[in-house]
């Protein structure tokens, strides 16, 4: 319980999230009598295993009515880092500065390791954030795959894209860039 509800704060950080919803999501909808106070104990812990765990510099979950907020730098979550780079990207793109982009997009691919948020898929936040973090994911290979063709690099790709297109047979994009590397 404590790690989903650390990663429930995680998904939503810099934003105040009530009690009632961490409630509601933590115990299914069916919370136990005195489900506010066992929340209270379970924010107590998470607090001092990040004060444990050397996080502790600063309030990093603080009380704001009307529940709790976890504050969070860009380069202490992958989530809020891969949003940065992405955003970074794509102002870059935007002016032609496709260089720089790509390794903004690299480091926003490196981020991914394994499953999002491992084990809490019971948890509707983290499912929908499993699915929009992928999203940002594969907007960010797609961005250097078809960076690599424009440079040249096609031929490289070509296994790659077969690959990222039988896996991902509706992706429309992938298969655009895969007759590119192809011509």
């Amino acid at each position: 319980m404590h790690r989903a509800l650390l990663a429930m704060l995680a998904i939503r950080a810099n934003t105040v999230v009530s009690s009632e919803t961490l409630i509601d999501e933590l115990w299914e909808g069916d919370p136990p009598a005195g489900a506010r106070a066992t929340l209270q104990s379970y924010v107590s812990v998470v607090r001092k295993r990040c004060r444990d765990a050397g996080l502790g510099e600063r309030p990093l979950i603080e009380t704001r009515q009307p529940g709790y907020i976890l504050h969070l730098r860009p380069e202490e979550s992958d989530a809020l880092e891969l949003d940065e780079l992405i955003q970074h990207a794509r102002e870059l793109l935007m002016t032609g500065a496709s260089d720089s982009a790509g390794a903004h997009l690299d480091r926003a691919v490196e981020l991914f390791h394994g499953p999002v948020l491992a084990n809490l898929d019971h948890l509707p936040t983290v499912r929908a954030f499993r699915i929009e973090a992928q999203e940002r994911r594969s907007w960010a290979v797609e961005q250097c795959l078809e960076q690599a063709v424009i440079a040249g690099n096609a031929s490289d790709l070509v296994h790659l894209l077969r690959t990222l297109v039988d896996e991902q047979p509706l992706e429309e994009r992938l298969w655009g860039l895969l007759m590119r590397a192809l011509y």
